[in-house]
C-alpha cells in the first residue's frame, strides 16, 4: 500500500509525541570510568541518588551492558545488572521497581523477582560507600 505525504505526516504527528514521552521517561545513561577494577560514582554528580529509591543508569567502562546504581537506604546502595534474567532484555526503572518490557518480569529495587516469568534475581555487583561516593566492583 502506498502512502501519500499528507497521510504520512498525519500518522507521524500522532506517533512523535508518544516517542518523545517514552524517551523523556527513560533514565539517562552516564559513562563511568574504571581504575584497578573499581568504578567510582561521585554522589555530587548524580542528584537522582539523593533520595532513597533513586537510581542512576551507568555504562561502566569494560562492561557490555549498563548497570543501575540504586539508593536502597540512607547510606546503602545496590548495583544491579540491567539484563532481565529471563531472556536478557534490558529492564527499565519504574517508580519503585524494575520492569522488563519484553515479557513483564518485575524486580524490586534490590533486584529480587516480584513477578515472573523470570525466576532469578538481577545480578548484583559489590558496592562500597566511601566519602563522596560509591565504589562499584
Amino acid at each position: 500500500m502506498k502512502m501519500n505525504r499528507r497521510s504520512f505526516l498525519k500518522q507521524a504527528g500522532a506517533v512523535l509525541p508518544l516517542v518523545a514521552g517514552c524517551a523523556a521517561a527513560g533514565t539517562t545513561l552516564r559513562q563511568v570510568p574504571v581504575q584497578n577494577g573499581k568504578a567510582f560514582v561521585s554522589l555530587a554528580d548524580f542528584p537522582e541518588l539523593s533520595a532513597v529509591g533513586g537510581a542512576a543508569k551507568l555504562q561502566i567502562q569494560g562492561q557490555r551492558d549498563p548497570i543501575f546504581l540504586v539508593r536502597t537506604g540512607e547510606s546503602r546502595y545496590t548495583a544491579l545488572s540491567s539484563l532481565c534474567t529471563h531472556l536478557a532484555c534490558q529492564v527499565r526503572k519504574q517508580a519503585q521497581t524494575f520492569r522488563c518490557p519484553c515479557h513483564g518480569s518485575t524486580y524490586d529495587l534490590e533486584g529480587e523477582v516480584l513477578r515472573g516469568p523470570a525466576q532469578s534475581p538481577l545480578k548484583r555487583f559489590r558496592t562500597e560507600v566511601v566519602e563522596g561516593g560509591v565504589i562499584i566492583y
